[in-house]
């Protein structure tokens, strides 16, 4: 009922406005999705008629459809305010993201939030996967898995994204999903998942330690709280197949995704994934309000406590500037803790919910390999795949000028074996160092570490790094035995 009523102010609330739109889900009886081309019609309404709404094209898709960004702001000039960005539907069968955030775009152009708009600029990518959307398919049209390609950047959406967080350097970023509760497996177990959204924070170890506590110890809460009063479960996002015993434990620490890409330069950055339904358009009302209720708790929470998250993200980015000889973790794993989680699950046939104490709970991260960072790293200037991972990613680098005190070391592979970490079995080279000092310094681009993606720059150059380039089988061949590793480390 809660839920109803609160769906029904919404739509009251803006008509009272004055206002003559409304989303096309709402206009269309929730009996199709929003189109592409009815999103941009839409939001080209909303830039005519509010003067908060500013319409971007940030890229195209593959097919050559727009993807667009809505900068939401009250001031002319947009570098006054610090940012908060939102993205959704990476992935193409998770429509109801992209529906909340035409929804709280809406809102914003109604006037009804000009309390966040007081602190905070609000950007909205609400589609970053316009062929995978309009397929409903999981994919781009190219087969890239968007969430997993923020490090290789072979989708130009991918790199779509990347590019709109480089030049407005938000300090809050979301990357809003959906989660599928109705696999056959939960249903003969008898319980299923019912949390209407969960909340992941970052989990990467390299991240800031005091960014990571807050969001769990401030940012959680928070959301939770806006949640509940709003009529929606929440939980914090947890993965594992528990039906089968396997363990449970937050998602995955790999800087290739939309939130630990930018997190690893100590921002505040959060994935959420709301409850998807039996197919596209089942619960699409309710679906859509929930992540609509998130995206706007976020920015609540952002123009709340903006003073604290300034400071949080400007500390922890200046520790990544100051120190040139810290530790950078290259590979890692989830270990079991000594707390248990309390996990409630909804029993299938009397709809009741039921606490599960699992024990099995791999809650910790610890580090398994980690390394000094060095001065730089040298790329070859000839290897095209190198260089475009270089510009895609945003990595400060330029033409290698010796120093005499450079000491340039190459990774001879020895032997390369299989190690499986966080799940996944990944490249683990044995490696032999090699002095390099005659080189040629104009053949190479120098990567400085003492920038703000510092320890992404690592963990993708180092070959022992488990999410490094050597993961990815766009570059296996530089993971051969008896090959150079190309790029160099300047000591």
């Amino acid at each position: 009922m809660r839920k109803t009523v609160l769906w029904l102010f919404l739509v009251v609330s803006l008509a009272a406005q004055g206002q003559q739109f409304s989303i096309p889900l709402i206009k269309k009886h929730y009996q199709s999705l929003t189109s592409n081309a009815e999103m941009m019609h839409f939001l080209d309404s909303l830039r005519k008629t509010s003067a908060v709404i500013h319409l971007d094209t940030t890229g195209y898709s593959v097919n050559d459809k727009v993807i667009p960004l809505l900068r939401i702001q009250q001031d002319e000039v947009y570098e006054e305010k610090p940012f908060i960005y939102l993205f959704a539907q990476q992935h193409g069968d998770e429509p109801s993201g992209k529906e909340g955030l035409l929804l709280l775009a809406e809102d914003f152009a109604a006037g009804n939030l000009h309390h966040i708009l007081d602190s905070v600029n609000v950007l909205l990518i609400p589609q970053s996967n316009p062929d995978g959307a309009d397929q409903h398919r999981r994919r781009t049209s190219q087969d890239v898995d968007m969430n997993r390609d923020h490090l290789v950047y072979q989708a130009p959406e991918t790199r779509v994204i990347q590019e709109v967080f480089e030049k407005y350097a938000p300090i809050v970023t979301v990357d809003i999903h959906e989660y599928y509760p109705y696999g056959a497996s939960w249903i003969d177990f008898g319980y299923r998942r019912d949390f209407d959204i969960q909340v992941g924070t970052l989990t990467n170890p390299n991240i800031s330690d005091s960014i990571i506590r807050y969001q769990k110890t401030k940012t959680l809460p928070y959301i939770k709280k806006h949640l509940e009063k709003s009529g929606f479960s929440f939980f914090e996002y947890t993965l594992g197949h528990f039906p089968s015993g396997e363990r449970l434990r937050q998602s995955t620490t790999d800087i290739n995704d939309g939130r630990q890409s930018f997190g690893i330069t100590n921002t505040l950055s959060f994935i959420t994934e709301g409850m998807n339904g039996k197919d596209s358009l089942h619960r699409i009302r309710e679906r859509a309000l929930s992540q609509y209720e998130t995206a706007k708790a976020f920015c609540e929470f952002t123009a709340d406590n903006l003073t604290e998250v300034k400071r949080l993200v400007s500390n922890a980015q200046s520790a990544l500037l100051d120190t040139l000889r810290q530790k950078t973790t290259i590979r890692q794993d989830h270990f079991n803790s000594e707390d248990t989680l309390c996990y409630p699950l909804k029993n299938v046939a009397t709809g009741e919910d039921t606490v599960f104490h699992v024990t099995n709970y791999f809650g910790d991260i610890r580090p398994l390999l980690e390394v000094e960072a060095p001065k730089g790293y040298l790329v070859p200037k000839r290897d095209t795949l190198l260089v475009a991972l270089l510009k895609h990613n945003h990595f400060k680098y330029s033409s290698y000028k010796r120093d005499k005190r450079d000491l340039i070391l190459g990774r001879q592979i020895l032997e390369v074996d299989r190690v499986e970490n966080e799940g996944i079995k990944t490249n683990y080279p044995l490696l032999m160092d090699k002095l390099m000092n005659d080189i040629n310094p104009e053949d190479y681009f120098f990567v400085p570490v003492r920038q703000l993606r510092r320890h992404k720059v690592i963990i993708a150059f180092e070959p022992q790094s488990m999410f490094g380039i050597g993961f990815y089988d766009l570059f296996s061949g530089y993971m051969k035995k008896n090959r150079l590793f190309p790029v160099l480390r300047v000591e």
